[in-house]
């Protein structure tokens, strides 16, 4: 039998995955990703279980809209298709669910995950961390 100890060692005292906030939250028309994103959180609370005697810790990181270069190029189309302004197509399409309403940045998801690389999160193991904005 296959268990997480064969691929993280004692020296690994952290592990992370990341995945976007649809592992939290289904999105409608997405139901194969959805599950995959399901999927991971179940892998990551198992390797948590598996590895919390041994002082490692496993949590995921599920960010919300992130500002990416994906973002940023996929923006004006969004704005063309629907007749809006950028800011109206950023607005409706990908922040709309969002309590923050603005594109996380890269260094938002980065100082979560130096965190829990940290000694600080000691006793966190088995989460998926939302860094959202609010959702």
């Amino acid at each position: 039998m296959w268990s997480i100890k064969s691929w993280l060692s004692a020296e690994q005292l952290e592990s992370l995955t990341f995945l976007p906030l649809n592992g939290r939250l289904p999105d409608a028309y997405k139901s194969a990703y959805v599950a995959a994103k399901f999927g991971v959180v179940g892998f990551t609370q198992t390797a948590a279980l598996e590895t919390a005697q041994d002082g490692i810790t496993v949590n995921a990181i599920m960010p919300g809209p992130v500002r990416t270069e994906l973002i940023e190029k996929q923006l004006p189309k969004l704005a063309a298709e629907n007749g809006t302004t950028v800011e109206e197509a950023l607005n409706h399409h990908i922040l709309g669910k969002q309590w923050m309403k603005r594109l996380l940045e890269p260094s938002d998801i980065g100082a979560t995950a130096v965190f829990l690389a940290s000694a600080g999160d000691a006793a966190i193991t088995g989460e998926g961390i939302g860094v959202t904005g609010g959702m």
